[in-house]
């Protein structure tokens, strides 16, 4: 088992990881795909630099497959600029070994499910 480390970013702002590792649960047009869920991404040619949901409730998620076993210690957020109604408030942190059944990460020593709010 490989278990990287975070002292560096992981490569959404750099590419370093490619737009197939990233999906959603759904897109609000293709200008606001989850490749567009980029930390900096900037808005050109029709893309938002943001990722929309095509939903607005609370079963929409975006992901990113790290493909192998790593270390996050911070995860960094932006919203979209703009458009109110498609602004995220709190998100939950969930992780998989297998992409297929996740766990919501909780705090150390606590018992509750961490809600991020922004």
């Amino acid at each position: 088992m490989l278990l990287l480390g975070c002292a560096d970013p992981l490569g959404m702002e750099n590419y370093k990881i490619t737009a197939a590792q990233i999906s959603a649960s759904s897109q609000f047009d293709k200008n606001h795909s989850p490749n567009q869920g980029r930390l900096h991404a900037k808005g050109d040619g029709g893309y938002s630099g943001s990722w929309s949901a095509g939903a607005r409730n609370l079963r929409q998620w975006i992901q990113i497959d790290l493909r192998v076993e790593t270390n996050v210690q911070f995860v960094a957020t932006q919203g979209r600029h703009g458009n109110l109604n498609q602004q995220v408030t709190q998100y939950q942190l969930q992780y998989s070994m297998d992409g297929l059944s996740f766990l919501v990460y909780k705090k150390a020593g606590e018992s509750s499910d961490a809600v991020r709010n922004v």
